[in-house]
């Protein structure tokens, strides 16, 4: 069976469990063996990172690399659109969300204490996090799906990255997708999706135990 390492409380983790979903193939989701620096794991994610996948004998590191490997290995139930201007289209969504919206999103989580914000940071990334939603809102269909009539691994890449930004903007941007009518479009979408719901509903858990990790580490 498929091993899939990490938490539902990572985008990156998520987006690999709904690829896998999405083909209805069977995983497990298992914790790094000794934490993420042992050095068993590190055989299998050099860089000690979730998520990482494994295969037999294969050990796949990366989400975008893990959800292309699915894509190649489980050609069923196909996760990029047929024609060329929809695959690639797709993978630009993919390279927004992990290169510019999710960095610039989580950069700013880091903020969240007005009294030691970075000011400067702050401007910078909330531009940065602009540009990223301009890059969608262009990039996206208007059907209700990200990239054509069906689920693609754009989805897969912009579902959890859509959970995590109402989560963590909120305090910088009070509602990021109002101003874009596609993104905004998608989010009913997403939260209104009964196929997504048991993945949204995980990853509201996995959430939900990370603040109360966070809230007892900082009244220890």
């Amino acid at each position: 069976m498929l091993k899939l390492y990490g938490s539902m409380a990572s985008p990156y983790v998520a987006r690999c469990a709904m690829a896998l979903r999405e083909k209805n193939l069977p995983y497990e989701l298992a914790h790094p063996p000794g934490g993420t620096q042992s050095p068993e794991f590190l055989k299998i994610s050099p860089f000690g990172r979730v998520p990482a996948l494994e295969d037999g004998a294969l050990a796949v590191p990366e989400s975008e690399v893990i959800c292309e490997y699915i894509e190649d290995r489980f050609p069923e139930t196909p996760l990029l659109p047929r024609d060329p201007g929809g695959r690639v289209r797709s993978r630009i969504v993919s390279r927004v969300v992990d290169l510019y919206l999710l960095p610039s999103a989580f950069a700013l989580s880091r903020q969240s204490d007005a009294a030691q914000r970075d000011d400067h940071l702050v401007s910078a990334k909330l531009v940065e996090f602009s540009h990223a939603l301009d890059a969608l809102e262009h990039t996206m269909d208007a059907a209700p799906y990200a990239i054509g009539d069906a689920m693609t691994l754009a989805d897969c890449a912009l579902v959890p990255a859509v959970f995590h930004v109402r989560r963590i903007m909120p305090q910088f941007v009070p509602d990021p997708f109002s101003e874009r009518e596609r993104l905004a479009r998608y989010e009913g979408f997403v939260t209104g999706n009964q196929t997504l719901a048991a993945l949204l509903n995980e990853m509201q858990s996995a959430w939900n135990e990370v603040v109360r990790h966070r809230a007892a580490a900082g009244t220890a």
